[in-house]
């Protein structure tokens, strides 16, 4: 009788969640010192990300940058499938469209929940993490790094182009009271003027 022994495949590498976005950052930082270094004026100024939410790795790293992508002229387009709302714990915490230079919009079909998140840089330089329906933070959890792969570029581009076209934009509003920002789906109606000062709650 012949015994079938089934090993992991090599390719698969489990990291923690800090582990993920720390790659996450130098990779960021390897397109942002790119861009200095060698300046191309046909590289456009903006990073696009589609994120699960905005405590997923991949929108966690972008925070941390912030302050250096808005010292390179960097704007982001972010499309979230879940809104902050819905998973968020600490109000304290920054969330990524507080961020100046970060349009948002988000995607709630559950049809597009096989997507991948990915974060598409310049230079060929994209990340893809495991699919929407899936817990971003999970160890097991697929990632791709790819770095001077136009053709990847490419095809995470179109992705995102087409996903853009079918969510719906968001603003933040700030309260004046509680500093809190408050989400806003385009398409919903306004709150009441006299309605109490929104929270993340």
């Amino acid at each position: 009788m012949t015994i079938m022994r089934l090993t992991a495949s090599p390719t698969v590498v489990l990291n923690t969640r800090d582990g993920k976005e720390a790659k996450l950052k130098n990779l960021i930082a390897q397109d942002l010192q790119t861009r200095k270094d060698t300046p191309n004026a046909a590289a456009p100024p903006r990073y696009t990300v589609i994120a699960r939410a905005t405590d997923s790795v991949v929108a966690q790293a972008l925070i941390s940058s912030a302050a250096d992508m808005a010292a390179a002229g960097i704007e982001v387009s972010a499309i979230l499938f879940e809104s902050e709302t819905t998973f968020e714990e600490t109000p304290q915490a920054l969330s990524l469209m507080e961020i100046p230079g970060v349009t948002c919009r988000v995607l709630r079909d559950q049809r597009f929940s096989a997507a991948h998140e990915q974060l598409v840089l310049n230079e060929g330089r994209v990340w893809l993490g495991d699919c929407m329906r899936r817990d971003p933070s999970k160890r097991d959890a697929f990632e791709w790094f790819h770095d001077g792969n136009k053709v990847a570029e490419q095809h995470a581009t179109a992705s995102f182009n087409r996903l853009w076209a079918h969510a719906k934009p968001v603003e933040r509003i700030k309260s004046a009271a509680t500093a809190a920002p408050e989400l806003v789906i385009a398409g919903q109606p306004d709150q009441p003027t006299s309605a109490p000062a929104a929270t993340r709650r």
